[in-house]
Order: C-alpha cells, then structure tokens, then sequence
C-alpha cells in the first residue's frame, strides 16, 4: 500500500495499534513509513502531525488522538512538548548530525528558502546543531519507558532487523515474511542542489558521503561535531556567520 506522507487513516475497527514518534527531520521517518506501509498495508493508519494544515479530520494533538492512526510523527523542535506518559510505544527517530543537516540544506533549496552558499549551509547548520544535542539529550539520552530508539544507520545498514523490531512495536509480527519484499522494492528518494528526485522501486541504499558534499570542510565539521555533541563542553564557540534572511523553523520542512 502506498501511504500518503501528510494524512491517511485506516478502518479505526480493524487499525493497528497506535505508535508515537518523535524523530529529528531528515532521519529516514519517510523512508519508514514507506516501509510499513507496504508490510501492514490498508490496516496501517498515518498522520504527520503537521497535516493538520490540509486536513480538518487531523486533531493536531500529540500523542494523536484521531481514529484509525497508528503512527504519528512530531519533531519537538521546540521542545514544548511533554514525554507521553500514557503506556503506549513510542518510537524515537535520529541520525548523525552532519548527514541530517546537509539533507535538510538540500530540502530547503528545493523550498527556494536558501541559496547554494557555503555561507547559507554554514548559517544553517550552525542553528541547528544547537538544537540537535538538545533533541538528543531529551528523547535519546533520557530513560524513558516503553520507547525504542531507531538510528537512521541501522535502517539503512541492517534493515531486516530493524523492521522486526518496529513491527513488534505494532503487534504486527506476523508480518516479518513481508520485509525482505518491502526493503527490496521501496521507492528512493534523493534530494539534491534544490532537485527532487523519486526513484521507483528501487529499495533501500545508502547514498550518504558527508566528504563529497560540495562545502565540506574539515575543520569547520569537526566544530559541528563539537556543538551538536551532548558531551560537548559549554565553553563558547565561534558564532556563524551572519545570516542574509531569517530562517524557517526546522519543524516545517518535510521529513
């Protein structure tokens, strides 16, 4: 089953049941719902949580609260929102800092929100470590019960595995003879100097190489490194060079 990325629930007699996520943008959450849709299939009911902009059916509520969702993301960028408490799974999505941040650059020059600059990447990604070891330090770091966190890597590295463990989380182990099937024929998408491109059936690969990226430059990643850690000091850093416009907020852009 195709799964529409923004609002798309199921029978609420026959849907599995509901799971959480709480996931750092650009670390695979599409590429996941890609994937249990194809294993769970019409029994699998999706919310973005941000679709509440194209669907009044959306509660806008985190956990979700709509009939016949059985997963639903939130970035909590902003940090407002409270660890569920309510027993349910929760699933964490993350991925290493500078791999997300340059495809995050790559989707907001496909949004036309940056310029293909070393300084706009810099602007960015400076912004946004801050933020990352937060995020980190609140959903990954912390105990937190009934969650089970997922590296981007170990999706795209070991995928059969990963997927057993994310179908458990749905009752829907039964489901695992479904796997190999979905990984090998899953659509990939590749983001590129402001391009968007969507090769069908494809399947799960991995095109990640920070030091291809076109403004790599070591010393300046090594101190997105330092930033982004949680173990990194609090001693001030350099700050980033000035920006040209104000940025949108990271939670906007699609995941």
């Amino acid at each position: 089953m195709t799964v529409k990325l923004v609002f798309q629930p199921a029978d609420p007699a026959t849907a599995y049941p509901f799971v959480a996520c709480v996931h750092w943008p650009r670390s695979g959450h599409h590429l996941l719902v890609r994937l249990l849709g194809a294993i769970l299939g019409e029994r699998f009911g999706y919310c973005s949580f941000y679709g509440h902009q194209h669907d009044k059916r959306c509660c806008g509520s985190f956990p979700c609260t709509t009939p016949g969702i059985s997963f639903a993301k939130q970035h909590d960028i902003g940090f407002n929102w409270p660890v569920p408490k309510d027993g349910r799974p929760l699933l964490v999505q993350y991925r290493r800092f500078d791999e997300a941040v340059l495809s995050s650059f790559e989707v907001r020059l496909s949004q036309n929100l940056l310029s293909d600059t070393a300084e706009d990447f810099r602007a960015l990604a400076v912004e946004h470590a801050k933020t990352y070891r937060r995020f980190v330090a609140k959903w990954v770091e912390r105990d937190i019960p009934n969650r089970h966190v997922l590296r981007y890597n170990d999706l795209i590295e070991r995928p059969h595995e990963t997927m057993v463990a994310v179908l458990a989380l749905f009752g829907a182990e039964d489901h695992a003879d479904r796997i190999e099937a979905a990984v090998a024929s899953v659509d990939h998408v590749t983001r590129k100097g402001g391009g968007h491109v969507i090769q069908r059936s494809r399947g799960v690969v991995n095109e990640s190489n920070v030091h291809s990226f076109r403004f790599y430059d070591e010393a300046f990643f090594a101190r997105l490194a330092r930033l982004s850690s949680t173990r990194a000091s609090r001693e001030a850093l350099p700050e980033a060079p000035a920006r040209k416009r104000k940025l949108r907020p990271v939670s906007s852009e699609p995941t």
